[in-house]
């Protein structure tokens, strides 16, 4: 905002205080206009939503009542602004568009914004769960209403954000279903006549992402200290690789790679390729669906393998890291959780047979002494 050689915002700039609520507000006066006011926990946040303001009066000549515009409207301006942020992954930009296209257009679209209420949301959610849509898909629908909504609340459209208060479905994670050691055994063992051996080495061996996988270049390859660096990702959007970094700061990451898939690497044939697994254009990584299509579908067949999902390898991974004795520490920094709780959370299974285990040694132990003192 423009300040005069005084230091006081110029005419039209509104001004701002915090008050005795020790909230921040901000308020916008125009001649023969009512003035409009906003309010947030911060300063900055107070600034950026009269900032909203001013442009849309500037640009439009009035200011917007509040919670005039459509749903779909904000939607729309928030999928637009997404776009314009290099830092969102092709990917989570699609999903975002399939949650607002397919679930909250249709049915939320043409409401406006003041017509929101959490118990018309918690509506919303409870007849998406109704019509058969999944649990983890309304949760994550429910996520994009509640940034997009965000967006109009700093936007100054609306004074709060409705999300905020409705009620979703529990979501239920899918069940993990990881190899056994015999069956990863299997897996490997089948694998060895097929060319892409080194990609499900590698998947059982470092519990890497698909993504991940497929963004690996030779020069990632340390096999003096066996270490791979992972320093990209491959995603998949409109039917076609995008090239970008991991998923988070925790996934860059160098991973210490077993024997079997230094040897494994070491068959994989190379082409002229910077990718260690490139499509026919060597120009280009492998993309997700052919390699599922084709290979690991065949593949687990052939092993007599149950059908799973290619991210059932990376839980493999885990789950046998962890009845080895792994630190919970060393396998979050594995896989690239950038918080040991979050692998707790996700492989808790994995210690029932560790705590099975440690209460027979109790058992033993105390009984041994009791016994001895009678």
């Amino acid at each position: 905002m423009n300040k005069d050689k005084t230091g006081r915002r110029a005419k039209g700039d509104g001004s701002i205080w915090r008050g005795k609520d020790g909230f921040w507000h901000g308020a916008i006066r125009r001649i023969g206009q009512k003035p409009r006011y906003v309010r947030a926990r911060t300063q900055r946040d107070v600034t950026v939503k009269l900032r909203a303001l001013i442009s849309t009066l500037d640009r439009t000549g009035e200011l917007p009542a509040i919670g005039s515009r459509t749903v779909d409207n904000i939607l729309q301006q928030w999928l637009e602004a997404k776009t314009n942020v290099s830092r969102v992954r092709p990917t989570t930009l699609r999903s975002y568009r399939l949650s607002v296209g397919r679930y909250l257009s249709p049915r939320i679209g043409r409401l406006r914004l003041r017509e929101l209420t959490p118990a018309r949301l918690t509506g919303l959610y409870a007849a998406l769960a109704e019509d058969g849509t999944p649990s983890a898909t309304v949760k994550r629908t429910h996520e994009v209403l509640r940034n997009a909504l965000g967006y109009a609340v700093r936007a100054g459209l609306m004074d709060a954000n409705p999300c905020n208060r409705a009620e979703v479905p529990t979501h239920e994670r899918k069940p993990i279903r990881p190899l056994t050691l015999e069956q990863v055994q299997a897996l490997l063992n089948a694998a060895r006549s097929d060319s892409l051996e080194a990609l499900y080495a590698l998947a059982v061996g470092t519990g890497m992402r698909f993504g991940e996988l497929m963004g690996l270049q030779w020069g990632d390859i340390n096999y003096a200290e066996r270490i791979i660096t992972i320093a990209r990702a491959v995603q998949e959007a409109g039917g076609k690789p995008v090239i970008g970094l991991p998923k988070s700061a925790a996934s860059r990451r160098r991973v210490h790679l077993p024997q079997f898939c230094i040897d494994a690497l070491r068959r994989h044939p190379r082409r002229l390729s910077p990718w260690v697994f490139s499509s026919e254009n060597p120009s280009m990584p492998l993309q997700r669906s052919n390699v599922v299509r084709r290979s690991f579908k065949k593949l687990l067949a052939r092993a007599g393998l149950p059908s799973i999902r290619f991210h059932d390898l990376r839980h493999s991974h885990a789950t046998l890291m962890l009845a080895s004795g792994a630190n919970v520490k060393v396998l979050a920094d594995r896989l690239g959780h950038s918080d040991p709780a979050l692998t707790l959370r996700v492989y808790a299974h994995a210690f029932e047979s560790d705590q099975r285990e440690a209460v027979n040694r109790l058992d033993r132990h105390l009984r041994s002494r009791t016994e001895g003192a009678s």
